[in-house]
């Protein structure tokens, strides 16, 4: 993966009482050792919508990140540009409203609020600031990897039959329907309870792009491997590396090449009424909704940003009363829930 990028300007996450642009902030802080993480998701991003090709790991790739203005020195985003050599410099951009550096930003903001540095009723606001470096440098990159895409067939992988529903065009990924129905019973019985587990897979790469999607890259999350050591509580699952380990022994124990891309866990479901998908005021949180410990989960087992996070439980309007599934993925700078299809092996 290339090692630097070009940013001619310095970036800071403000907080500040009110919207207006002249308001004064009440904590400033740099992003710097945030944007390489936004580095890493154009990447992956452009790796797993087919634009970019992987081979020679990268190298030649050029990298530019610069704002996306509002009115200097005010920004709404982050722009990541991939420069590509063949094609006459072919240039993939995307566009970061959200990231790390927010996900910081809001944590840095209940703090003060703890502390009474805000106001408990206040309003905060996060500014972007992008201001022109005083010194011209390189930023460095960390030393991410590309992740590990196989080309292969689904009926090499075992894959025989595929549901109906739509996929997520740049992003297509297939959950094996024994694996959905384990989650969801493990939901229904554990009740407000969290429960978790490790799910194996593969992600491939196709000769031609599966109907209504753009890329040949399809992940492929084939089962998931329950264990009593993921320990839960109603408000969290706390997972276990060993048990994730065993899950590995058993990815290489089918020998079918997959490995340990992710885990799964469920944000707990109304065993008394069983209609959290209809009851606007219960209390147990949406299977749609990405929790500050579910990003601590990811930086800190699942860092890759090919990583997809299945959360079951509640979904409001969902047309069924039991929990639903649903598959984050990294998306513009933040886990939201994509379209996703079913398959049997």
């Amino acid at each position: 993966m290339p090692r630097s990028a070009r940013c001619d300007f310095d970036f800071f996450a403000e907080l500040t009482l009110s919207p207006e642009r002249i308001e004064p902030a009440v904590h400033r802080t740099s992003i710097e050792d945030d944007l390489a993480d936004l580095v890493d998701d154009a990447l992956v991003g452009a790796l797993l919508a087919d634009e970019v090709s992987i081979s020679p790991a990268l190298d030649d790739v050029r990298i530019e990140i610069a704002p996306v203005w509002i009115e200097p020195p005010i920004a709404q985003g982050i722009e990541v540009s991939i420069i590509t050599p063949g094609h006459g410099g072919a240039c993939h951009r995307h566009a970061f409203q959200s990231g790390r550096w927010l996900r910081r930003a809001q944590a840095k903001a209940t703090e003060l609020v703890a502390g009474g540095t805000i106001g408990e009723h206040e309003n905060v606001y996060v500014r972007l600031v992008a201001e022109g470096r005083r010194q011209e440098a390189d930023l460095r990159l960390g030393a991410g990897e590309p992740p590990d895409i196989v080309d292969q067939s689904l009926d090499e992988l075992g894959v025989r039959e595929l549901g109906a529903e739509p996929l997520c065009a740049d992003r297509p990924v297939l959950v094996n329907s024994r694996m959905v129905e384990q989650i969801l019973r493990e939901t229904e019985a554990a009740g407000p309870t969290e429960v978790g587990g490790g799910v194996i897979g593969k992600i491939i790469r196709l000769e031609q792009p599966l109907p209504g999607t753009t890329t040949r890259v399809v992940t492929v999350l084939t089962a998931a491997v329950s264990d009593p050591r993921h320990a839960g509580t109603v408000a969290r699952v706390t997972f276990d590396p060993d048990a994730l380990a065993n899950a590995a022994q058993v990815a290489a124990l089918r020998a079918r090449g997959e490995r340990v891309l992710t885990a799964y866990h469920s944000h707990g479901w109304g065993t008394e009424c069983g209609r959290c998908n209809h009851n606007h005021d219960c209390l147990i949180p949406s299977a749609s909704y990405v929790s500050p410990d579910d990003y601590r989960v990811l930086e800190s087992l699942f860092p890759s940003k090919a990583t997809v996070m299945p959360i079951a439980g509640r979904k409001l309007g969902a047309a069924v009363d039991r929990p639903v599934l649903e598959v984050h993925a990294w998306r513009a700078g933040r886990m939201e829930p994509i379209a996703w299809r079913a398959s049997q092996d």
